[in-house]
């Protein structure tokens, strides 16, 4: 199966929880609301703007690419 026909997907939660992150440590960090990082934790966030990907790699302490894979 190629890129083409898999499925982008966050992975926000997997991040969180290998470093043992809480969804309110997380949007206090991001300078998110909390049901907004629920939202997002949760995937049903599909619009996410640059300046909220920024902060989101800034409390996770990561790259923009380590917030997505291919499944």
């Amino acid at each position: 199966m190629d890129k083409h026909e898999k499925t982008l997907q966050f992975r926000v939660k997997e991040i969180l929880q290998e470093k043992e992150m809480t969804i309110a440590d997380f949007a206090e960090k991001a300078g998110l609301h909390y049901n907004t990082a629920l939202s997002i934790v949760n995937g049903k966030y599909k619009r996410i703007g640059l300046d909220t990907l920024s902060q989101m790699c800034r409390a996770l302490k990561v790259d923009v690419s380590e917030l997505f894979a291919w499944e």
